[in-house]
This record gives C-alpha cells, structure tokens and sequence, in this order.
C-alpha cells in the first residue's frame, strides 16, 4: 500500500510541477496528450513525459504489486529530466552588493 501512495503521489506531483512551470493545465493529461502539447511547447522531447506518464500509469492501474524498483526507475528518471530542466533554465544574476559611497 505505501508503494502505491508514493507512486500516486509522485504522478500527482509531477503534474502539478509542469502545470506550474508550463502555465498548461497537465493535471488530468492522459500520456498521450503530454506527448502533443509537449512537442509543441518544450525543448525536451516529448517522448520523455509521454513515456514517464504511461509507465506510472500501467504500474498504478496493472493491478500487480508495485516494487521498490519500479519506483526508483521513475525517481531516477524524473532526476534526469530535473537535471536537464535546471540546466536549460536561464541562469539568474546574483544581485551585486550596493557598494558604499
């Protein structure tokens, strides 16, 4: 039962993330349709979200009992894509320190 919390809760997560970053609604996004907006929209490829969310899905919905391995093949995955997300991001300035006169 935990096992399918954690991968619940990491699908819903994620979600909730590309909806935030993306300003497109992805929480009720099937793995499909992130593969059609994400084409469109993302410098990653959009196989990445499809495949990410069809996996979770058929390891939710399979009906077998979910394996610490599976969850840490998602994990690892969305480690990678966070990865290349913080390296795509544009670099913010530090702020320079006001210098006294």
């Amino acid at each position: 039962m935990i096992a399918r919390d954690i991968l619940d809760k990491l699908s819903c997560e994620f979600r909730i993330f590309l909806s935030l970053t993306t300003g497109i609604n992805c929480r009720a996004m099937t793995a499909r349709e992130f593969a059609n907006v994400f084409e469109i929209t993302s410098v990653f490829d959009p196989r990445f979200f499809m495949n990410f969310f069809r996996r979770c899905d058929e390891i939710r919905f399979s009906g077998a009992e979910i394996s610490a391995e599976d969850i840490f093949r998602l994990l690892d995955d969305m480690h990678s894509f966070l990865v290349t997300f913080e390296k795509a991001a544009p670099e913010k300035e530090e702020p320079q320190e006001k210098k006294a006169a």
